[in-house]
């Protein structure tokens, strides 16, 4: 048997064990200012997208936010010619803002800020 073991753990003093259903769009409108300028949006997938229930009924808590960026559209903002040096472009960006970054594979995992609090999303960049 296999048990899908929600993320969201990079930082300590993350959100986590958080309502998708309320904090979702919320989280979503607040990462996408920091993408704003770059033309690219912020596709919401995961928990935060479709939340997901136990046998109760009860929505299954989520530890962070899962989201795609167009790789395409990154490229051209940031002028590179392929995926890593793409990520690593976005990465240094958001750096730039005040946002924390980690990047692991095609992830490039962000502590946003929202209210008094941060969260974690992780914003993957792929080929649209």
């Amino acid at each position: 048997m296999y048990y899908l073991m929600e993320g969201g753990n990079i930082w300590p003093d993350t959100v986590t064990n958080f309502d998708p259903r309320v904090v979702g769009k919320p989280l979503t409108q607040a990462t996408q200012k920091y993408i704003d300028r770059t033309g690219a949006r912020v596709h919401t997938i995961g928990s935060c997208w479709k939340p997901r229930f136990d046998k109760n009924g009860n929505v299954v808590p989520s530890n962070d936010l899962d989201a795609m960026l167009d790789l395409t559209i990154l490229q051209h903002v940031f002028q590179t010619t392929d995926a890593k040096s793409t990520r690593k472009a976005l990465s240094n960006y958001l750096q730039n803002q005040g946002i924390e970054t980690y990047q692991a594979g095609v992830t490039v995992h962000t502590k946003i800020p929202m209210g008094d609090k941060f969260y974690q999303v992780d914003l993957k960049v792929v080929p649209n």
